[in-house]
């Protein structure tokens, strides 16, 4: 699956590193997508998990 973040979006909450830390990990105040091509299914787990919708599983 492939894993999209909306940087622009993201509010850094940290709800994604938490979950999902393979995939996601904070740089500064944002999450960004250590790996965008992923078979971790935390990946789909933090998406659901955040707050402002700005992760996106294709």
């Amino acid at each position: 699956m492939r894993v999209d973040l909306n940087k622009e979006e993201c509010i850094g909450c940290g709800a994604c590193v938490s979950l999902c830390p393979k995939v996601f990990v904070m740089k500064g105040a944002k999450a960004v997508v250590k790996e965008k091509e992923t078979e971790e299914s935390c990946a789909k787990e933090a998406a659901d998990s955040c707050p402002v919708n700005a992760i996106r599983i294709i």
